[in-house]
């Protein structure tokens, strides 16, 4: 069923994610809300490091419910979006992060509650750039999903698309499990997750109920809550 969208964009702006806040802030009831934008000043990614803007680049950022399961909600919303791009074969990485057909990141996401909602930030790179280049430090670079030179038009009816996609097809916790396991480009091989406090080396087994990332290692599970991933 087709949803009412309001949905306020921008050519530029500092963050899409402080203008939906700012918004709701104004507002006593919240309604499909999206905001969106080809170019932020301020943008965020995970654990506050921020998230440039780059031509062809797409920033959103949306109101949503949550997943039945809290903390798969972002992980369905990568699953959703997989689908979405089908024809670009995009793969996932625990947790966030979504990966182009050459295993470079090119999209992530950030969830956070407010209220009974969640609002959710997602950055796109989705056509070519001079600026994205492999990073030695990591197994995954940063690069495009698709060689499409994208416009400001382009840009909020595309942003537009997605969010309507992704409110109009919404998994169950049962199928976020199975079908972010199908998209994940890890899955079964040797990784690393690392946190400030601890490393957890094994076989990525796939995801658990509340989106843990399962660590196999001599015959023992490991359930993992956050960190960031590495391939040994």
């Amino acid at each position: 069923m087709n949803q009412n969208i309001e949905h306020l964009h921008f050519e530029k702006c500092e963050s899409t994610q402080t203008i939906l806040k700012d918004e709701l802030n104004l507002r006593d009831s919240i309604p499909n809300l999206l905001v969106s934008s080809g170019s932020q000043s301020k943008g965020r990614g995970r654990s506050d490091n921020k998230w440039d803007s780059i031509e062809n680049s797409i920033a959103m950022s949306f109101v949503i419910e949550p997943n039945s399961v809290l903390t798969l909600t972002s992980l369905e919303l990568g699953a959703i979006i997989c689908n979405y791009f089908h024809d670009y074969s995009l793969k996932l990485k625990w947790p966030n992060d979504l990966l182009n057909s050459q295993q470079m990141k090119c999209a992530g996401l950030l969830c956070q509650t407010y209220k009974d909602k969640i609002l959710v930030g997602i950055g796109i790179n989705y056509g070519p750039s001079q600026i994205l280049e492999r990073s030695q430090q990591y197994k995954f670079g940063r690069s495009h999903i698709t060689n499409k030179q994208i416009n400001d038009s382009d840009i909020k009816i595309i942003s537009h698309s997605i969010y309507s996609y992704i409110i109009n097809n919404r998994l169950t916790s049962e199928e976020t499990i199975e079908t972010w396991n199908s998209y994940c480009t890890h899955l079964n091989q040797k990784v690393e997750i690392r946190d400030d406090k601890r490393v957890d080396s094994g076989v990525f087994k796939g995801i658990g109920p509340n989106g843990e990332a399962l660590i196999e290692s001599k015959d023992l599970i490991t359930k993992v809550y956050s960190g960031s991933l590495f391939l040994n």
